[in-house]
């Protein structure tokens, strides 16, 4: 069965410091963080939260920025729910993935930290950062296995017209499934991964394939531009990185449309997979 449960205490609840939750991860496969913003003045995930971090024995697996969150939370709420904007989600299980769980049998430590701005928006004050997890027990401990992981990736001021980014920084990332352009001028995106063309999209058939498919809700008239790899839900649709065990770059070009907006800075969420060391399977005795 799943459990959920409160997350142990954030350490503080000060402005300006990074608060930091430890798990306990012991036999467990770990499916869902939450973490709520309580406070006065109904403050939200993006009053307070500048980022907020998973790491895995002291290196950063995830970065979240709420704002950035956000554009993937909207693309997937394929029901059209009304989400709370007090709380930002950690999701590690993926609907129709298996073996997406985190186990924690070859992890030595996992800490969530939040970065808290420092200073209250007009009219709100905060409480504290209250968290929450879903996992697993399990009576055999497993490795953490393959991972989706995702990073925000910050992107200087570029031209009107068409821009390229070279040698996209992807961290652990080994296999592309979603990345989220937070700009509303960008009206057409190519990717290409070493020399090979891998996307090429207008944004108005990025989002005519979303509204087609059952997995993924889109705005009639979104503000960011969704590249989404994995729209068949299969592995065979994601981006491989590597090439006999070398990474290739990432290269991303996007059109800047200056009759919608002037140029200026944006991010890109990236998000993707790690190889992960599989559960040992122990010698049969004959």
């Amino acid at each position: 069965m799943t459990v959920k449960d409160f997350l142990p205490p954030f350490d503080v609840a000060t402005l300006g410091a990074v608060a930091t939750s430890r798990p306990d991860i012991n036999s467990r496969l770990l499916h869902a963080f939450y973490l709520q913003v309580i406070g006065t003045g109904n403050p939200t995930a993006a009053d307070y939260l500048e980022y907020v971090t998973l790491n895995q024995d002291n290196r950063q697996k995830i970065l979240i920025k709420p704002a950035d969150q956000a554009n993937l939370d909207a693309i997937n709420n394929a029901n059209g729910d009304n989400l709370d904007p007090s709380i930002l989600v950690i999701n590690l299980t993926r609907p129709g993935m298996l073996f997406s769980p985190w186990g924690t049998n070859d992890i030595q430590s996992l800490t969530i930290q939040a970065k808290i701005v420092a200073a209250n928006p007009a009219g709100k004050t905060l409480t504290k950062i209250q968290g929450f997890y879903g996992y697993t027990p399990v009576s055999v401990p497993q490795n953490r296995g393959d991972a989706y992981l995702q990073t925000v990736i910050p992107v200087a001021l570029p031209v009107a017209g068409w821009n390229i980014l070279a040698n996209l920084p992807v961290n652990d990332i080994i296999t592309a499934t979603k990345m989220i352009l937070a700009a509303n001028p960008i009206t057409e995106v190519r990717i290409s991964v070493g020399d090979k063309p891998v996307y090429h999209l207008t944004k108005a058939a990025a989002a005519e394939g979303l509204r087609r498919n059952p997995m993924y809700k889109i705005a009639d008239a979104p503000t960011f531009f969704p590249v989404i790899l994995d729209d068949m839900g299969i592995p065979s649709d994601f981006i491989p990185l590597l090439e006999n065990g070398v990474r290739r770059p990432v290269n991303v070009e996007f059109y800047w449309d200056t009759t919608i907006a002037a140029v200026s800075t944006f991010n890109i969420l990236l998000e993707g997979i790690e190889k992960g060391t599989p559960m040992p399977v122990a010698n049969s005795k004959a």
